[in-house]
């Protein structure tokens, strides 16, 4: 009778164990959480070279920014204003939590450019990057991806050359404290813009990395915290 009580609190405590990592895991990578993924605080066109999330997901989203920029000084003495909205899509493919691709596009910018005496504004549409997002590792508190983005030259604001570009990146994510209201993310990726102009080919090697702290009270509300280089 000992052993049978031995083994019964034995499968009790493995049952628990298993309980409390598949709960951690599924908390990690809640894409109903508002802490889902870093800011999308990234200055380049279609998220290019912003660090993306590193759980899988299947979404839509529509993202307006605006940046105002002011270099009166001399030599420059220049200014502009830039508004854009920015369609972002991601896709689990064939429901798997390992692997995902994703899609932004820059569907409507609006620029006025106030240079010296002469004034400039006009809409384009354009860029788009495509992404592919492989997870790794079995983790209960941590996610981490490897991804590959491409920069689509479809930009009509650009009318004298073409823009394009690679990235590859790696992403991560940790709970931290025993509620999982806690936690830190981020990234580092690579970025090659290559830039086509009057017959010539201008390319750049450019490294950005990202890390960032969050607190969500609640799961509709969080509050993040960051830096980034690049």
């Amino acid at each position: 009778m000992r052993t049978v009580t031995r083994a019964g609190r034995l499968a009790v405590i493995v049952m628990t164990l298993a309980l409390a990592s598949s709960r951690a895991r599924a908390e990690v990578c809640d894409a109903r959480r508002a802490d889902g993924g870093p800011l999308a605080g990234g200055d380049d066109s279609a998220d290019f070279g912003a660090i993306p999330e590193a759980c899988a997901a299947t979404d839509v989203s529509l993202r307006l920014r605006g940046t105002l920029l002011v270099a009166s000084a001399m030599p420059d003495y220049f200014g502009e204003v830039v508004a854009s909205s920015t369609l972002r899509l991601r896709q689990q493919l064939d429901h798997s939590r390992w692997t995902w691709i994703s899609l932004s596009a820059d569907l409507l910018t609006y620029r006025y450019t106030q240079n010296a005496v002469e004034a400039a504004q006009g809409l384009s549409l354009g860029p788009l990057t495509f992404g592919v997002h492989r997870a790794f590792g079995d983790w209960p508190r941590t996610a981490a991806t490897v991804y590959a983005r491409a920069l689509l030259p479809l930009d009509t604001a650009r009318q004298n050359g073409e823009r394009t570009g690679f990235e590859l990146g790696l992403t991560g994510r940790r709970l931290l404290g025993a509620t999982g209201r806690f936690g830190v993310q981020g990234g580092a990726a690579m970025t090659a813009p290559i830039f086509f102009v009057a017959g010539q080919t201008h390319s750049a090697l450019q490294p950005v990395a990202l890390a960032e702290a969050w607190f969500a009270p609640r799961p509709d509300v969080a509050l993040s915290a960051g830096v980034e280089s690049r």
